[in-house]
């Protein structure tokens, strides 16, 4: 059996990390402590993929579920080498697969553009290869362009030891999943600047230190994180801009159809969420949640694409499985 790997870094074991090096380096600095792991003052996102950091990598986020791409030449426009690989470029569907709601399901008009691979010189020369989902990570560059960014996955086997000689135990074999030494992650830390940039200079001293580990098997010397550019900066995030483009471009395309709502409102989520709803799980952002949780009154769900993914862990505490 083989125990399988993410292909990023959570948040919550960078944190840890963290907190971990910092007992070690300072341990009498309780308040420093405190602010920074045990409130919510800072936040740590999850470290993406970023691929080559030479290619100046100034965001790094997972592909969004309503992402389509060619079914003959995959990836986007920046991940084809000339001369050897051809890539018909990423769409996205968010727009063609909500007025296909707004009509109550019954307008094709809007999924034609979804069918076939448009790609090509002329309309005669193009591609009409079917359009399949696309997955992953993506890197945005300094220029401007996306790339997919990938991780490579390597398998090593080891045999289990028998607790009463200390030695290999028979029919005792297993193999781990693990990330490749060398692979790039990019992580975002939300907080206040003054305490973000300290604790990025304590990253640096724990990561030169070798104290920084993440994952499982960190005693057989895996998961250790070494910090390549770590800098404090403002969001400059222009939300309300981004929000009127996409709502103005779907009544664009809608026409009579989209006029009935005061606003569109598009909500991509960068991580797992875990949305609970009485004693159940909610597999979507559903208006009541949207009311409860978040104070959005009024609303109505168009559209989504979500997916549920099963996680399990072990509480060290009662020793049972969660």
């Amino acid at each position: 059996d083989a125990a399988g790997t993410l292909d990023y870094v959570p948040g919550s074991p960078l944190r840890g990390a963290l907190a971990a090096a910092h007992l070690l380096l300072r341990p009498g600095l309780t308040d420093e402590f405190t602010s920074w792991f045990a409130g919510e003052a800072i936040r740590f996102g999850n470290g993406y993929p970023s691929g080559n950091s030479s290619g100046g990598t100034i965001n790094a986020q997972p592909i969004p579920r309503t992402a389509l791409c060619c079914k003959r030449f995959r990836g986007f426009f920046s991940d084809g080498k000339a001369g050897t690989t051809e890539t018909h470029g990423v769409r996205d569907s968010l727009i063609p697969s909500a007025l296909f709601a707004l009509s109550g399901n019954e307008s094709l008009q809007p999924l034609a553009s979804l069918q076939k691979c448009r790609q090509g010189a002329t309309p005669a020369e193009a591609c009409l290869a079917p359009l399949d989902r696309f997955e992953g990570f993506y890197a945005e560059s300094q220029d401007g362009k996306y790339r997919r960014a990938k991780t490579t996955h390597e398998f090593r086997t080891r045999n289990g030891i028998s607790r009463q000689r200390g030695t290999a135990n028979e029919a005792i074999l297993y193999s781990r999943e693990m990330l490749a030494a060398g692979t790039q992650f990019q992580a975002r830390i939300d907080g206040p600047s003054d305490l973000v940039g300290t604790m990025l200079q304590f990253a640096r001293e724990a990561a030169d230190a070798g104290l920084l580990r993440a994952g499982n098997n960190r005693s057989r010397g895996l998961g250790c994180i070494h910090i390549a550019n770590a800098a404090s900066k403002e969001a400059k995030r222009d939300i309300r801009a981004s929000v009127a483009k996409f709502d103005s471009e779907l009544r664009r395309r809608g026409g009579a159809q989209s006029s009935g709502a005061a606003m569109f409102l598009p909500v991509t989520l960068e991580s797992d969420v875990i949305l609970r709803k009485d004693f159940s799980y909610c597999g979507r952002l559903d208006p009541n949640w949207l009311a409860e949780a978040a104070g959005v009154r009024g609303a109505a769900l168009v559209y989504y694409a979500a997916a549920i993914r099963r996680c399990a862990g072990w509480c060290a505490l009662f020793g049972l499985p969660k």
